[in-house]
């Protein structure tokens, strides 16, 4: 006669889960913190402690000289980050996006979005009521209603063939 299927999975889950809460101490544990486990730890302090120092310098570069509080808000928006770069399209409603990166082109064809994003060549809206913050932008293409574009740095070339579009230059 054979177990079923099931109960040899089940075993294993349950043998592996019993095993699991089971500690093996090698030598006579008077020295919990001998060498090798202090550098062990002291190496996992200095990669977390090098890993947040690189994550704090990478926000500070990217809200660096935005002080508009609307912009700030998105650029903290952990759930709408995303790295980018190349070419992106976005022809969703009512998102928020952070992108990350560098973008030759930007498209936005929704409505009611906020997009933040960093270094971008071409700006195509063609959605209503979207705001956009971009670091840097050399041409933006409005062809929507109710859109606000501010940039921080650069003079780009604006092209509106839409109504009620804005372009502000960040101070």
């Amino acid at each position: 006669m054979h177990a079923p299927r099931f109960l040899t999975p089940v075993t294993i889950v349950l043998l592996g889960l019993s095993l699991g809460a089971c500690s093996i101490s090698l030598g006579d544990g008077a020295d919990s913190g001998s060498p090798a486990t202090a550098t062990a730890t002291g190496a996992a302090e200095d990669r977390s402690t090098t890993e947040a120092a690189l994550e704090d310098s990478t926000a500070e570069d990217a809200t660096a000289g935005i002080s508009d509080p609307d912009w700030l808000a998105v650029l903290e928006d952990e759930e709408a980050s995303e790295v980018v770069s190349g070419e992106y399209t976005i022809s969703t409603a009512m998102g928020t996006y952070n992108l990350t990166g560098d973008l030759d082109s930007l498209t936005i064809e929704g409505a009611m979005n906020t997009v933040a994003a960093g270094d971008v060549g071409t700006l195509t809206i063609s959605g209503a009521d979207t705001v956009v913050y971009v670091r840097s932008v050399e041409t933006v293409v409005l062809q929507g209603a109710g859109i606000t574009v501010h940039y921080l740095e650069g003079n780009p070339v604006v092209s509106d063939a839409g109504v009620g579009n804005t372009v502000v230059q960040e101070q």
